[in-house]
């Protein structure tokens, strides 16, 4: 296994300074896990890392052989081995956060956390330099860099969203045969009040999801940055300054994964698309994610694992679709009590008694949602929205389709094989996975605020640059 070790150093639970451990913060290559192998003489000490019932602590403390202090969270045992009298422990680590000591998970707290995204820098494409060649006599060129004005969105009356930039360079040697300026793009979320480091994992969440539908590519954290206050003791007066915490998840791993650069034609929409009205767009997006549900968890399951199943991509998308319109769209065949009070009775009759128990309970329990939509019409109404970007004749030929797509639905779910001879051909159950993706990029858009125009233009833009010319049609 290709191991990299972080840190060296003693580590020790909040409620036992005395009993430290020596060990190494180790991060695998391969699976991407963080670790921590301790390591001491007598088995007692390794043993009080271990909880009896769940063997899991929540916090551990360490300091690196620099003096460094480190607090790791979520922590769980995997195995403590012992020969008596060396023992060994290993752990694994969910969140290290580098510069403090924190005793409790209620403690780890922020006022600022500011984020680095891969592919960030390409979608805001703002950059402050500045490139002049030959304007005069014997000069190449002449560079200037200004840094870019940071741009602010108030998602609520307590939290903000910027993107901010920062610049590293050029240096001042005494002798220079280069010189370099490097910009850097990240996220900053601002609150009124210190929150919670998960409230910021969620935050972090979102707009990493809108990044990633945004530009169609795997969007991943590259650094955080937690933001704390500490006193300054003088001897003529105490302040606070601000303290930068660095922090290390399962989700921005230490040695970056190398990505190429996206360009802004190969991206569902980048900012300068959404410039005019990119603070609602944005706003809506944090307002509305959670109502998203089912639609946003089965879309980027499709898009951070491309490589799943292509059946269970299909029925992931289907199943989003339905109970997206069960929240978005509401509506039954028959009031919920009225059905319950006035149909329903008839139908539970109406069940031949002389079949067995277990069949009669299952027709029982189907029975009760009789009065929901069928998939059919659930989809029908989507599409009815869908159609707003499309022509009449596009529409109609789209709908056509939708019987097809609930046989191949029922047929994966129920087996149901009178209607397909066989299994489904898979580019017939591939250009239907790619037609719900569609749509439900729409409905991305729509619950964004963005009209029907504006949608059409962008998936217009962005499926014919990506050689899909008639991309509104199933063929």
């Amino acid at each position: 296994m290709n191991d990299n070790i972080i840190f060296r150093g003693v580590w020790w639970l909040p409620n036992k300074p005395d009993e430290k451990v020596y060990g190494a913060l180790i991060q695998t290559q391969f699976k991407n896990e963080l670790l921590l192998e301790t390591e001491d003489y007598g088995v007692r000490t390794i043993e009080n890392y271990f909880d009896e019932k769940l063997k899991t602590n929540n916090i551990f403390l360490g300091e690196s052989l620099h003096r460094q202090k480190i607090t790791l969270m979520n922590v769980v045992a995997q195995y403590s081995s012992c020969y008596f009298p060396y023992a060994k422990g290993r752990f694994f680590i969910e969140y290290v956060f580098f510069g403090e000591h924190f005793k409790t998970p209620e403690d780890i707290k922020f006022k600022q956390i500011k984020t680095q995204y891969n592919h960030l820098p390409e979608w805001l494409n703002i950059n402050g330099f500045k490139l002049n060649f030959g304007e005069e006599k014997n000069i190449f060129c002449r560079l200037e860099y200004k840094i870019p004005k940071e741009i602010k969105i108030k998602l609520n009356e307590k939290t903000t969203l910027k993107f901010s930039f920062g610049v590293v360079g050029p240096t001042n040697y005494v002798v220079v045969n280069e010189q370099k300026i490097t910009q850097d793009t990240f996220v900053m979320f601002e609150c009124v009040e210190k929150y919670n480091f998960k409230t910021y994992l969620h935050l972090n969440k979102v707009f990493r999801d809108f990044l990633t539908l945004a530009t169609q590519k795997h969007t991943q954290i590259e650094n955080i940055v937690g933001i704390i206050e500490t006193k300054l003791v003088s001897k003529i007066v105490t302040f606070n300054i601000p303290k930068e915490i660095k922090i290390i998840t399962r989700l921005n791993p230490i040695k970056k994964n190398t990505t190429s650069e996206i360009l802004p034609f190969e991206m569902l929409f980048s900012f300068k698309d959404i410039e005019e009205d990119y603070e609602s767009i944005i706003k809506n997006w944090f307002e509305n994610y959670s109502k998203l549900g089912l639609l946003i968890h089965s879309y980027f399951e499709f898009i951070y694992n491309p490589d799943n199943n292509l059946e269970y991509t299909f029925l992931a998308l289907i199943h989003a679709l339905e109970g997206y319109h069960r929240v978005n769209y509401g509506g039954c065949y028959y009031g919920k009590k009225k059905y319950a009070d006035e149909i329903l009775p008839l139908l539970k009759k109406s069940i031949p008694e002389n079949l067995a128990e277990g069949h009669k309970e299952a027709l029982k329990s189907k029975l009760n949602y009789g009065y929901e939509y069928s998939l059919i019409k659930r989809l029908n109404d989507i599409l009815t929205d869908y159609s707003t970007i499309l022509d009449k004749k596009d529409t109609k030929k789209i709908k056509k389709h939708i019987p097809i797509i609930v046989d191949i639905r029922n047929y994966y779910v129920h087996q149901d094989t009178t209607t397909f001879h066989g299994t489904p051909k898979a580019k017939d159950v591939l250009k239907y996975t790619l037609l719900l993706k569609r749509i439900i990029e729409y409905s991305f858009f729509r619950n964004m605020g963005l009209n029907s125009e504006k949608i059409k233009k962008l998936m217009e833009n962005y499926y014919s640059n990506h050689k899909l010319k008639n991309w509104h049609e199933v063929s």
